[in-house]
């Protein structure tokens, strides 16, 4: 709707003064779009549900939706729910994901809920090759150590 007012709005602005009849056609155009525009944003406004309204529970339903939140890891893990609707209800329960490189092998996960709570996990990434491992250089020296040492690579390995 208000591209449709904006559009008619430049029509009827390069438009010809000199051309009456085209002018003036653009301009009725132009005042219906906007009267279209404004009818569209009162039906809005009164079609909307005030966020009050949509916050407030009964007790009745609020121990029901507790009741749900106490089943809900083993219901979750029973394999009950289906991957779709882990989706969905996880994008309902979550604000937003901050991601922060800790160093090559690990990421950083911060997730905000909708609630306000946070959680932080440590996640290990996969990793190409064995100098990107953190602590690679003394694992390396630790290694040969052992192997000078005589130790077979089997125990070094169990290490």
């Amino acid at each position: 709707m208000r591209y449709e007012a904006q559009l008619s709005q430049r029509q009827f602005n390069r438009v010809d003064p000199d051309n009456r009849l085209v002018a003036a056609e653009l301009e009725k155009r132009w005042e219906a779009a906007l009267a279209e525009l404004k009818r569209a944003e009162e039906e809005q406004t009164a079609g909307s549900v005030s966020p009050a309204s949509l916050l407030a529970l009964s007790a009745e339903l609020q121990t029901a939706f507790q009741a749900i939140g106490q089943h809900l890891p083993t219901v979750w893990q029973q394999g009950r729910i289906g991957q779709q609707h882990k989706k969905a209800l996880l994008r309902a329960l979550i604000d937003k994901v901050v991601v922060h490189r800790l160093a090559r092998d690990q990421m950083q996960a911060r997730i905000v809920w909708k609630g306000g709570e946070t959680t932080t996990l440590v996640i290990p990434v996969p990793i190409g090759t064995f100098k990107d491992l953190a602590g690679a250089e003394t694992m390396e020296r630790l290694i040969l150590e052992r192997s000078t040492a005589g130790i077979l690579d089997e125990a070094i390995a169990q290490e």
